[in-house]
């Protein structure tokens, strides 16, 4: 009896030291596919990841499928992927180049300003500015989407895009087409920004009334000074309020059963209000140009006051 029970423990201890090497090499096995399959995988990024290219690159590149002079040469990371592209502008064309290949965006162009074309940084996205001649007034504004494809942007081809020395965006519109006629043409200044996750958007106003104007320190010259400008016509004004500090002055003069529209802008800030220019430009300014993008106000912040007040 004595030794069939050792007989029996011995056989016990076999198997358990059998099944204890196939679980110890089983999970050595998983162990070592896990390092393996990520090694893969690290490999295969590294190996999908595209080259960037440089100017010189690209220039080749674009040289090797056409022989069109080359006006100017927009190079340029545009969605910040880490791999630039170009925009390329000849006699009558416009072309988009990158690792991907070579194809037109634009052709037939005319009177197209190749030195005042520029591009425009952002911290997310970056986009060309291409700027038709004075006797077209207007911008197409391109950039490039996440799949390295062309984009244009919502404010492309809607009038004069420009910038100043602080980064203030305007839109400068045609109001009313009088190319046949001997009379001015009539424009518009809309202003625009940039928001990171939105792309372009539109600073929108809010009616204010007279009474809110004349909280501010200098309304009443400036009013004082179009009512001069018109003195002896029946003159009316109105109020646009936007968030970016402008306020729009709709001027409307009636002489003769005729009526005639202006707008003066101005600058407000924390008490004072003051002309962005000397000039009163001719028609209506509107709340919005591109009413699909435009922010508004949500209320109108009053002037601080002074003590004395």
């Amino acid at each position: 009896m004595k030794n069939k029970m050792i007989i029996f423990v011995g056989m016990i201890i076999l198997i358990v030291a059998s099944t204890g090497c196939q679980i110890i090499n089983m999970e050595t096995k998983k162990e070592n596919s896990a390092r393996i399959q990520l090694q893969t995988d690290n490999t295969e990024k590294k190996n999908s990841r595209v080259s960037d290219f440089s100017k010189s690159d690209l220039e080749a590149m674009f040289k090797d499928v056409n022989d069109e002079a080359v006006l100017n040469f927009f190079y340029d990371d545009y969605n910040k992927d880490g791999v630039h592209e170009a925009y390329v502008l000849t006699e009558d064309k416009l072309w988009y180049i990158s690792c991907s290949g070579c194809e037109i965006v634009l052709e037939k162009l005319q009177h197209v300003d190749a030195f005042e074309s520029k591009i425009l940084n952002f911290v997310t996205k970056d986009y060309l500015l291409l700027q038709y001649e004075d006797n077209l007034n207007n911008t197409r504004v391109y950039s490039v989407d996440n799949k390295n494809k062309v984009m244009e942007a919502d404010v492309s081809d809607r009038g004069v895009i420009s910038v100043d020395k602080d980064g203030e965006i305007t839109l400068k519109v045609r109001i009313s087409n009088q190319k046949d006629s001997a009379k001015p043409e009539e424009w518009g200044t809309y202003y625009i920004y940039y928001q990171i996750e939105e792309g372009f958007r539109e600073y929108g106003a809010i009616p204010i009334c007279e009474e809110q104007f004349l909280e501010y320190e200098g309304a009443e010259n400036i009013l004082d000074k179009i009512y001069q400008e018109y003195k002896g016509r029946e003159v009316s004004v109105a109020f646009l309020y936007r968030a970016n500090h402008i306020i729009h002055i709709n001027i409307s003069v009636a002489d003769k059963q005729k009526k005639m529209y202006y707008n003066l802008p101005v600058q407000y800030g924390i008490k004072e209000v003051k002309p962005v220019s000397d000039k009163i430009y001719k028609g209506k300014a509107e709340a919005a140009y591109m009413v699909n993008i435009a922010t508004f106000p949500t209320s109108f912040k009053h002037p601080v006051k002074s003590v004395a007040e």
